[in-house]
């Protein structure tokens, strides 16, 4: 990775536009409607049913059609620009500084072992047909041995249920995007004051840095690198400290996506003609409203 200009207290971050986030849902909607229109075929042969479940629960799984959404929405904000700051770094190092400021830091430490053991390539995750076969397998062994899943079922209390109730809330309107390194440990400073409104997150954080550059034992934060709720430094003074190094996550990132312009287009993604239609008449209705 090529040196990266370093960020400091005050520096502000970006989340991507509406617009984007729209057309991020849009294309998702749109190519889970393909999938569950292929998902139905299998589920009507009465034979392959495991397999049209598991294709769908494997796209899920991938999260192939979210990195494509993901793609589309970064170039509309390519094309458009992503609009004023909407978050800005509210903490940093106590005793560094930079060019009078305190630097800033990801919110959490790393195992010194793991930053210093030699690099080795990142492993990928499982493509969408590995996922779906995975899925498929455990769909069949459960109804083939019903034993262990039904022991499981009679084991959930009420606290389990508000819990896992709560837990799918979060995913549904904030769902993480990545998760941290199993060698990081979340630190308490480091925040982030952010305008964008979500739904999932109360307190932010710094949660990206450099692998290679330690501030106070916490990776150096640098411009591009992300808070917890999915924004992104940007940088404007560029006569500054750069550091180089990979990057790592220490807090999970949860999606900087509006929720409610992100499931909007993805509902008019899964209407397909229909959708497009609706998609239209609240554009007319939207703009002329805006004049």
């Amino acid at each position: 990775m090529s040196d990266l200009t370093a960020a400091r207290l005050g520096d502000p971050l970006v989340h991507s536009s509406l617009l984007a986030d729209f057309v991020s849902g849009l294309v998702e909607g749109a190519i889970y409607a393909g999938i569950y229109a292929g998902a139905t075929a299998l589920i009507s042969s009465g034979l392959g049913a495991p397999v049209g479940i598991a294709l769908v629960a494997g796209a899920m799984v991938s999260g192939i059609p979210e990195k494509i959404g993901t793609a589309a929405g970064a170039l509309v904000d390519t094309l458009i620009g992503t609009g004023p700051p909407d978050a800005f770094i509210t903490s940093g190092s106590d005793n560094v500084h930079m060019k009078g400021k305190p630097a800033a830091r990801a919110a959490g430490t790393v195992d010194h072992d793991f930053l210093n053991s030699p690099d080795v390539g990142a492993e990928e995750g499982p493509g969408l047909i590995d996922s779906a076969l995975a899925v498929a397998g455990g769909i069949i062994s459960s109804v083939m041995h019903p034993g262990p899943l039904i022991d499981k079922v009679a084991s959930i209390d009420g606290e389990s249920v508000k819990n896992w109730l709560g837990d799918v809330w979060d995913d549904i309107t904030q769902p993480t995007v990545e998760s941290a390194s199993p060698y990081a440990t979340p630190a308490s400073k480091d925040t982030v004051a952010c305008t964008k409104g979500h739904m999932a997150e109360n307190v932010n954080f710094l949660a990206e840095g450099s692998k290679k550059v330690l501030i106070n034992g916490h990776p150096a934060a640098r411009n591009g690198d992300r808070s917890t709720c999915e924004a992104k430094i940007e940088v404007a003074d560029n006569p500054r400290v750069r550091i180089g190094g990979d990057g790592i996550v220490v807090r999970d990132i949860r999606s900087g996506k509006n929720a409610l312009a992100y499931f909007a287009g993805g509902l008019v993604g899964a209407l397909g003609k229909q959708g497009m239609k609706l998609g239209q008449a609240l554009f007319r209705r939207v703009m002329p409203a805006r004049r």
